[in-house]
C-alpha cells in the first residue's frame, strides 16, 4: 500500500498531457487528487479553501511562476513538491524546498515526501536523481529579474 493512500493531493500543472498523466500516476498510488489545476488563479482558489494534505506544484504556470500557491499553501503548513523541467537551481526557494524533476514516473512520485505531521517526512526509499533539495545559492541574475518581473504583474 502507497504512503499517499487516502491523501488529498493538489495537483497544479498547466500542460494538459502532464496533468492527465501525474493525476493517473497519483490515482494510482491510491490519492485523491484535488484538481488539476491549470491556472494559479484556480489553484489558489483551492489551496485557500479545500482540504489537502500535500501539493505537486508545476513551477512554470504558462510564463508565471507558482510562487503565490506556493506561500497559499505554506502559511497552512501544507508540503509542497515543486515539478520543473529546468533543475533545481531554477526554483530560487529556500533551501528545504523539494524539487521533483520532470519528466517523473509513478516511481519517482512515489518515492517523493509523503504528507504527515512532519512536512518533509520522506520515504525510507528513493532515487538520488527522483526527489532533490535545493540548496541555498545565489540565483542567476537572469531568474532574479524574472522574479521582480513577475512579481510586477501580480
Amino acid at each position: 500500500m502507497s504512503s499517499l493512500a487516502g491523501k488529498r493531493i493538489l495537483l497544479v500543472e498547466d500542460e494538459f498531457i502532464i496533468a492527465a498523466m501525474a493525476e493517473d500516476m497519483l490515482t494510482g498510488l491510491g490519492a485523491t487528487v484535488i484538481g488539476p489545476a491549470s491556472t494559479i488563479a484556480t489553484a489558489l482558489r483551492l489551496a485557500e479553501s479545500d482540504r489537502i494534505d500535500a501539493a505537486v506544484l508545476d513551477v512554470n504556470m504558462d510564463g508565471d511562476r507558482i510562487d503565490p500557491v506556493a506561500e497559499a499553501l505554506g502559511a497552512r503548513s501544507i508540503p509542497v513538491i515543486f515539478a520543473t523541467g529546468y533543475g533545481a537551481r531554477a526554483l530560487g526557494r529556500p533551501q528545504d524546498a523539494l524539487v521533483l524533476d520532470k519528466p517523473y514516473t509513478q516511481e519517482k512520485l512515489a518515492a517523493a515526501p509523503r504528507p504527515s505531521a512532519e512536512p518533509w517526512a520522506l520515504n525510507a526509499v528513493r532515487s538520488p536523481t527522483s526527489v532533490t533539495r535545493t540548496q541555498p545559492t545565489k540565483q542567476p541574475e537572469r531568474w532574479q529579474q524574472h522574479r521582480l518581473i513577475s512579481r510586477r504583474r501580480t
